[in-house]
């Protein structure tokens, strides 16, 4: 094919549709896991009495503003 519709083989449509759901099932998945791992690193920061202390302390700044 002249503009490259071979490049990627051929799909039909349903095949495209389940690459890209599986792509967008990927990303999602990836999100959920950055976002499980923010919340878990602020719960302990917040609900761990010693490490809240410690990060509002004058020698845990930097773990402040470094999160």
């Amino acid at each position: 094919d002249e503009q490259g519709g071979d490049q990627w083989g051929n799909f039909t449509g349903l095949e495209r549709k389940k690459i890209r759901c599986a792509f967008i099932r990927k990303v999602y998945l990836i999100l959920l896991i950055q976002l499980s791992i923010t919340f878990g690193l602020i719960a302990i920061c917040h609900f761990i009495p010693s490490i809240h202390k410690y990060v509002r302390s004058s020698d845990g700044k930097w773990l402040y503003f470094v999160s």
